[in-house]
């Protein structure tokens, strides 16, 4: 019910204090396999290596499986069935168990909705609605879940008030900025990409995140209609080498819609990283590292237009090594770590580590992205790659196989 982050310290406390998998059996706790599929679950959300062997005492003769069956309650298998999204590639311990909760509850429980993801794959605040009417909707309650009911219910009052809060900030940025007037081809989706960024980090202190993200998600949505309604070839190279050299005296050839669009992108980005400087008090040049993943996504955007000038049909592969940097996946991925990141240092850790991360979830964006578009009325030129491909897009997002992160199992 989004109540985690009133309880931060604590949550935390506990679990840096609790050595899980040596401490577990005498800790006191209540041992059993729906305490034992909880614990698991939560280590794990937060990060820590929690081995696999922690369900060892419930597995079957064979020693291959967590033993299940029919008679299990919904509570347990609907906790199982949660922790085992969290198993690793290999440790094939859980799939079973994973399997026959997912039919068994369907089967067993009228009121619970076929399981299609795991709570942690879902956006949590788009979730906390549902939450708390089933909460509400259930004709037992211990006294204890009346007054959790009750916070639940106060706190997503006083956050969405402060998501309004932070939208009607947004929506006068958004009429100052003066696109709408001088851009008029480009989509409006101003109050979609908050919405995006609520997703991200819906807590009440990650409003100046929040604002940030929605200006980048706005930006990507406007120059990626520059270049895929507006721009002629050589238009585009001029626009693309102004944002590469972040210099605005390279625009001044283009047409004022394109001259407009790129300074409010320069002072709009500068504006930002500014910001994120002086409120963490960074002494690191913030805006190289944004103008970087800029000048990426144009060159992607570049290409792209290249394509469709020549009438050219990429190969798959070629597709999908352009795609995700065409979809903006870097411009966000790098918002969200100067964001949310305490130090810079941990920015840095992160790009030099984690390319792979960054680079899989942008190809994410660009696959559901043009699976989404390809079936609309209102397409562009490169959201029909499923014309040009049959089959081959649709099936290709399944078969796609993602590296996991490296856990001690």
């Amino acid at each position: 019910m989004s109540l985690s982050h009133l309880f931060d310290k604590e949550i935390m406390a506990f679990l840096q204090n609790m050595k899980f998998a040596k401490k577990l059996k005498d800790s006191g706790l209540e041992m059993d396999l729906y305490s034992t599929a909880l614990y698991f679950r939560i280590f794990r959300q937060y990060g820590y290596n929690v081995t696999q062997d922690v369900f060892l005492s419930y597995m079957d003769e064979m020693g291959e499986q967590i033993e299940v069956d029919a008679n299990m309650d919904p509570k347990t298998m609907m906790q199982l069935f949660e922790a085992s999204h969290l198993g690793l590639k290999g440790k094939n311990m859980l799939d079973e168990a994973r399997i026959f909760c997912t039919k068994n509850l369907i089967i067993s429980c009228n009121n619970i909705i076929p399981m299609e993801m795991p709570l942690h794959w879902k956006v949590e605040w788009y979730n906390t609605r549902k939450q708390i009417s089933k909460q509400e909707n259930e004709k037992e309650k211990r006294v204890s879940n009346l007054e959790l009911l009750q916070l639940a219910k106060l706190n997503f009052n006083m956050v969405q008030a402060e998501h309004q809060k932070d939208l009607v900030v947004i929506l006068r940025w958004w009429r100052n900025l003066g696109l709408i007037e001088n851009v008029s081809f480009s989509r409006n989706r101003i109050v979609e990409s908050f919405l995006w960024s609520v997703g991200v980090a819906f807590e009440p202190q990650h409003s100046n995140f929040r604002n940030w993200l929605t200006k980048a998600i706005t930006f990507i949505i406007v120059i990626d209609d520059v270049y895929d309604i507006y721009g002629t070839l050589q238009d585009l190279q001029l626009f693309t080498d102004a944002v590469v050299r972040w210099d605005p005296k390279e625009v001044e050839e283009l047409p004022s819609c394109m001259q407009i669009s790129f300074w409010k992108l320069y002072d709009t980005t500068n504006d930002v990283a500014l910001e994120i400087e002086q409120q963490k008090g960074w002494k690191f040049p913030v805006s190289t590292y944004l103008q970087k993943v800029w000048a990426e996504f144009c060159k992607a955007l570049l290409v792209e237009a290249k394509w469709d000038s020549k009438v050219y049909t990429p190969t798959f592969s070629e597709y999908l090594d352009n795609g995700w940097k065409s979809s903006g996946g870097t411009v966000l991925s790098l918002h969200v770590l100067l964001g949310l990141a305490q130090d810079f240092s941990q920015v840095d850790n992160f790009l030099e580590n984690e390319q792979d991360l960054i680079s899989y979830s942008s190809l994410i964006i660009r696959l559901e992205n043009d699976l989404g578009t390809s079936t609309s009325h209102k397409r562009h030129k490169f959201d029909l790659f499923e014309d040009f491909f049959g089959s081959q897009l649709a099936s290709s997002v399944l078969k796609i196989e993602l590296p996991r992160a490296n856990t001690t199992t």
